[in-house]
């Protein structure tokens, strides 16, 4: 299944893109190089769009 995932900062810059094919299941993204703060995680498969708001702590 084709995933594209936009990380989004808190005013609004998308600050990265991951695209990929991926099978339904759990899956994680490396955070280590995301300063401190409050992101958004935009999830777009087919006709499916989903945001999550999370918070990165040092």
């Amino acid at each position: 299944m084709l995933v594209s995932i936009a990380l989004i900062d808190l005013s609004g810059h998308v600050i990265a893109i991951i695209d990929g094919e991926y099978i339904q299941g759990y899956h994680s993204i490396q955070m280590d190089r995301f300063s401190p703060g409050v992101y958004f995680c935009r999830l777009v498969s087919g006709g499916f769009t989903d945001t999550q708001r999370f918070v990165v702590i040092e």
